[in-house]
C-alpha cells in the first residue's frame, strides 16, 4: 500500500478506508453518505481517487493473484462475472463520472471478491 509523503498528515488506517470505499460501492450511496466510522468521507474519496490515478488498485489485484499462485491456489478458470459485480450497487448504477473511477471500483470489487473466494476455498 502507498505511504503518505513526509509533508502530509498521517493517513488513517488503510483497512478502514478500503472498507469505507467498499461500503460506498456495495450500497450505491454517495461519498458524503459514507459512515463516519470509516473516517472522513472526503479523505476516503481522495484516497480512492489518488489510488485510481496512480495504479494502486491494479497493483493490489496483481499482488493478490501472485499470492494465490505462490501457494498453488490460483485458478485462472475463476472468473469474476458481471453478475457478481452487479451486486455492488454503486457499480451497477454507474454513479461515478469518470472512466478511471469506474474502472478502479471494478478492480476494487474484483480484488475483494477474489480474496473472499480464496478464503472460502482455503476454509
Amino acid at each position: 500500500m502507498p505511504v503518505p509523503a513526509r509533508r502530509s498528515r498521517p493517513w488513517t488506517d488503510h483497512r478502514l478506508a478500503v472498507e469505507g470505499m467498499a461500503w460506498k460501492y456495495r450500497t450505491g450511496a454517495t461519498w458524503r453518505d459514507v459512515p463516519e466510522r470509516f473516517g472522513k468521507w472526503n479523505s476516503i474519496y481522495k484516497r480512492f481517487a489518488r489510488w485510481a490515478e496512480d495504479g494502486t488498485w491494479d497493483k493490489l489485484l496483481t499482488e493478490v493473484q501472485k499470492q494465490s499462485d505462490r501457494v498453488g491456489k490460483l485458478d485462472w478458470v475463476l472468473s469474476i462475472d458481471f453478475n457478481k459485480l452487479k451486486q455492488w450497487r454503486g457499480i451497477a448504477m454507474r454513479s461515478d463520472k469518470t472512466a478511471r473511477a469506474y474502472r478502479a471500483a471494478i478492480v476494487l470489487a474484483a480484488t475483494l471478491i477474489w480474496i473472499k473466494t480464496d478464503l472460502v476455498r482455503a476454509g
